[in-house]
């Protein structure tokens, strides 16, 4: 995974399944690196089976849910990807990266849900707003796409 060769990863991870299906890393792993190989309905289906098999734990279920988001926003699942997301936080508390409401705004641009896409990208912003990366420079692009497209929405009222 380190490598980014992702298709050699899932294969390997999906050997190792056939000797412990069970473990939720595993499935974990396996799930994501299949996801990267555009898979992505599989991954869904084992980041799901990785939740069912899941003791609670509220980093791996963090993990999961943030995973399955992605999953499902890669294949344009919007409404799916949301619920993950909003999972993905409650799940995360105090160790949630600014990157999921980064992620979550997106989410919502892309389902033309501007209202909540400029919550999301509001709250990175009030959080980790001071932080000067490409992330920073991203959503701030994105709130000036975003308050253009409720301009625009407002005036063809």
């Amino acid at each position: 995974l380190r490598e980014k060769n992702y298709y050699v990863a899932a294969s390997n991870f999906n050997k190792a399944m056939k000797l412990d299906s069970t473990d939720v890393d595993l499935i974990y792993y396996t799930a994501y690196s299949t996801a990267e190989t555009w898979r992505r309905d599989e991954a869904i289906d084992l980041y799901a089976k990785a939740e069912q098999l899941l003791q609670p734990d509220s980093l791996l279920v963090y993990k999961i849910s943030y995973g399955k988001a992605e999953a499902y926003l890669k294949s344009g699942r919007h409404k799916d990807a949301e619920a993950c997301y909003l999972k993905a936080i409650r799940y995360g508390a105090k160790d949630i990266s600014g990157i999921i409401y980064c992620r979550l705004g997106y989410c919502y641009r892309l389902a033309g849900m501007f209202e909540k896409s400029l919550q999301a990208y509001e709250k990175y912003m009030k959080h980790w707003g001071d932080e000067d990366n490409s992330t920073r420079k991203f959503v701030l692009n994105e709130i000036e796409y975003v308050k253009e497209e409720l301009f625009m929405k407002e005036g063809a009222k």
